[in-house]
């Protein structure tokens, strides 16, 4: 049920670009993950320090899935009034949205790099790639990342960014008090077949809308 209510939820962020409802609970820390140092200047001096990049277990109303953060400035913790919204209205911090580049630069990191994200290096490379793309669209932190811990990680981020393939992956973010998260957006056959668990009719309802096609 959890499940179905997440597929409705997506479905209509899909359909409207409006932002949805959800309970984000944290799960933990994910695999693979790494370290990198950041440093941030004036209003962001407080970030500096080593810090976890790679994947992060959550949930949004179904199954724990892993995702990386795109709110650096803030802690991972659950929020049970959490929203889920378009990706360039993202992160709610309080030096505002990252805006459409830096979101679509994101997708196509996403698209291009995500799947084969199963080490340690590159895990923590992708993070650090969005980190970096959210930074430079927001111009307020000015971070500056080194290597700590993930060697080459830093080096990785920087050809990510150079070299994006052209495979756009559909992305939103759930966003609440705390740190944001992105949600990749199932494939339209299972939101609608999720969302018709939730009516009357269910599995007849789609049998029947699949004789009219």
């Amino acid at each position: 049920m959890k499940k179905s209510s997440l597929a409705i939820a997506l479905v209509g962020v899909l359909a409207t670009g409006s932002s949805a409802f959800a309970q984000l609970t944290y799960v933990g820390l994910g695999s693979p993950v790494g370290t990198v140092h950041i440093a941030g200047s004036g209003l962001a001096s407080a970030i500096n320090g080593n810090y976890y990049a790679g994947w992060e277990v959550i949930n949004v109303g179904g199954p724990n899935f892993q995702t990386m953060c795109i709110d650096i400035a803030d802690t991972a913790q659950s929020d049970p009034n959490a929203t889920i919204k378009s990706l360039d209205l993202a992160p709610d911090a309080w030096a505002g949205p990252m805006g459409t580049t830096a979101a679509n630069t994101i997708k196509l990191l996403w698209g291009t790099y995500a799947a084969g994200a199963t080490t340690e290096k590159e895990a923590a490379a992708l993070q650090i790639a969005i980190w970096k793309t959210i930074d430079t669209a927001m111009g307020t932190y000015a971070l500056t990342f080194t290597d700590s811990g993930t060697i080459g990680a830093v080096a990785r981020a920087d050809y990510m960014l150079t070299h994006l393939g052209s495979t756009s992956a559909d992305l939103r973010a759930v966003s609440g008090i705390h740190q944001d998260f992105l949600v990749p957006v199932p494939e339209p056959t299972t939101l609608i077949a999720g969302a018709l668990l939730l009516l009357p009719f269910g599995a007849s309802a789609l049998r029947t809308i699949r004789r009219k096609a």
